[in-house]
């Protein structure tokens, strides 16, 4: 188990992490999620050593780390740009931590093989790492982490420079494989849904500090702020409230409400929507859009439902 207690960390005067604290259990999949300069990159490099710690402790299986170099502490670290080596094939590539840990040749190439078996890679061990594919080359990076037994696994937003959909796949596969070999992880992003789609729980990160960790599923019903609730998704935020996107909708029997803009999208449309001087907005799927097409247009009137009973109050 990683613990993280009460750990600070700052450059030039400013606070990247202050006072931090969590935990990852076995085999869990924890996400640090978070905008830009929000401190998460930064606990990750001090979780795998490569910046010191200014205060608090991080102890692994009861160890403290405070004196234990990145290449002792057996963690595996994956970035968003693979660091896979040019001048060397996809085997090689993968065997590399085993031949610094001076593992026999035909010991490390074994292992090295089994490894791009198990992501789907079995026959590639002479292809060029620059003949891959974005997906392939990702998962060269995954094999070359895992060969080495890591006690840890973590990901600085692994996925960022890859295509949507190839990104969606591979998260889905990604904690698919993970959870298989049941280590733990810690994943950096920005990307709500990668963070809900990949984690047991998410750490919503803001200013260096922790907001809120929880499940995805927690989150979503209960978010502690409106920061939060903002950050993971939710369009109608006030100071003391927030609405889910199921607690309104658009019915004739509904009090009257004025549309402000109507926006287009892919998917439908967004409506910008007020009702006793409250805005709020509203999204409509084409199938939704299309059965009140004659009634929608920057203002008209309209009858909105709000479920009282799903509003979310903040403490």
């Amino acid at each position: 188990m990683l613990q993280v207690d009460k750990v600070s960390k700052r450059y030039d005067h400013q606070w990247l992490a202050r006072d931090l604290s969590l935990t990852v259990g076995a085999g869990e999949i924890m996400a640090l999620l978070g905008p830009s300069g929000c401190g998460k990159s930064t606990l990750l490099k001090l979780i795998a050593g490569l910046e010191p710690v200014e205060a608090g402790t991080i102890r692994f299986a009861g160890q403290d780390l405070a004196r234990v170099p990145p290449e002792a502490r057996h963690f595996a670290l994956m970035f968003q740009d693979f660091a896979l080596f040019p001048h060397l094939n996809v085997l090689d590539n993968v065997c590399f931590g085993l031949v610094e840990r001076r593992t026999p040749k035909a010991t490390a190439r074994g292992q090295a093989r089994a490894v791009l078996a198990t992501v789907g890679l079995a026959g590639y061990d002479d292809r060029a790492v620059g003949a891959l594919s974005g997906g392939e080359a990702q998962r060269v990076a995954l094999a070359r982490a895992l060969v080495t037994a890591p006690r840890l696994l973590l990901l600085d937003e692994p996925f960022s420079s890859l295509d949507a959909h190839l990104r969606l796949s591979l998260q889905t596969e990604f904690r698919q494989r993970i959870r298989a070999l049941g280590i733990s992880a810690l994943l950096v992003t920005h990307d709500r849904q990668e963070a809900f789609t990949m984690a047991d729980r998410v750490a919503l990160l803001y200013q260096g500090g922790i907001q809120q960790c929880d499940t995805p599923s927690a989150l979503l019903a209960a978010p502690a702020d409106p920061w939060v609730a903002s950050f993971i998704g939710f369009d109608n935020v006030c100071d003391d409230w927030a609405l889910p996107e199921t607690a309104l909708w658009l019915d004739a029997a509904g009090r009257s409400a004025h549309i402000e803009t109507l926006t287009p999208l892919a998917e439908g449309i967004r409506l910008r929507l007020s009702q006793d001087g409250q805005c709020y907005t509203l999204h409509l799927s084409a199938r939704e859009a299309a059965a009140w097409r004659t009634q929608l247009a920057p203002g008209a009137d309209v009858g909105l439902v709000i479920d009282e009973a799903a509003r979310i109050r903040f403490a």
